[in-house]
């Protein structure tokens, strides 16, 4: 099983067979002929930690794996890195820019306030 991509693998993206243990990358199994299922798992912020919020890792797909007696299969799975910020709906942006707008105004007027009662002071 190989993961990709390598920054993904650095932040702690594992794989496992529908009720098994977790994997790195690289990591093989030796199972029985049938048909298994490949998870993935959720980074949440990684080895790193949460320096970067906004962008995080969505998962592949599920990967359904037919296994063969006597083969050896490959497969891959490919983690996408997301903007969350940008990929929020338009009104979740909209929330966050008034939000910060009022935080601004909110701390311009305590600014003021301050000033204010050091001069009359």
């Amino acid at each position: 099983m190989v993961i990709e991509p390598a920054m993904a693998r650095l932040e702690g993206a594992r794989w496992r067979v529908s009720g098994g243990g977790w994997h790195e990358s690289g990591e093989t199994l030796a199972l029985t002929p049938g048909e298994y299922m490949v998870l993935f798992e959720d980074i949440d912020c990684g080895v790193w930690g949460c320096f970067k919020p906004w962008l995080g890792w969505n998962p592949p797909d599920d990967i359904s794996v037919g296994i063969t007696s006597g083969e050896t299969n490959t497969v891959t799975g490919t983690y996408t890195l997301v903007d969350k910020f940008s990929t929020a709906t338009s009104t979740s942006r909209k929330a966050a820019g008034d939000l910060l707008l009022a935080a601004i105004v909110a701390a311009s007027l305590l600014r003021s306030r301050s000033r204010g009662i050091r001069r009359n002071g």
